[in-house]
């Protein structure tokens, strides 16, 4: 599925197919179970989601998110640019330890020496919240 330059509130899902936007002001909900999802120069206008199973999702924005945003994958990873805007709000990552990284420093860090999974926090106030999850894939933010 190819979006390009739209605008509005969209729902994609796929189950094999890749998902490409491109140019948009969106407020979206892309799903794909094996496919990839990408997102190159989008502005966010509401409430999104972006998930796969065992595709990747690599998202690229054009402004700072003023809406929730919840970004996960079973298996693939996860790959967040804010093209040098400003973090806004809570960011929360969710996966294996080892497996979060971002170029600006975490927050907070619940990682417990028990388990195989950690949740790491970047705060930049508390609205709005944008979540990265996986069980085994790659979570990754760039500034």
């Amino acid at each position: 599925v190819d979006l390009q330059s739209t605008d509005g509130e969209i729902k994609v899902k796929t189950a094999s197919g890749d998902v490409h936007i491109k140019n948009g002001k969106l407020a979206i909900s892309a799903e794909s179970a094996s496919g990839d999802v990408k997102a190159d120069n989008i502005t966010i206008s509401g409430d999104c989601e972006f998930s796969t199973v065992s595709g990747d999702a690599d998202i690229d924005l054009a402004k700072t998110s003023q809406f929730d945003i919840t970004f996960s994958s079973v298996s693939g990873d996860v790959s967040v640019d804010y093209n040098g805007n400003a973090l806004k709000g809570l960011f929360i990552f969710q996966g294996k330890k080892g497996d979060i990284s971002s170029d600006v420093a975490f927050d907070k860090d619940e990682t417990s020496r028990y388990s195989p999974f950690a949740k790491k926090y970047i705060k930049r106030g508390n609205s709005p919240k944008i979540l990265f999850k996986t069980i085994s894939g790659e979570l990754n933010l760039k500034k």
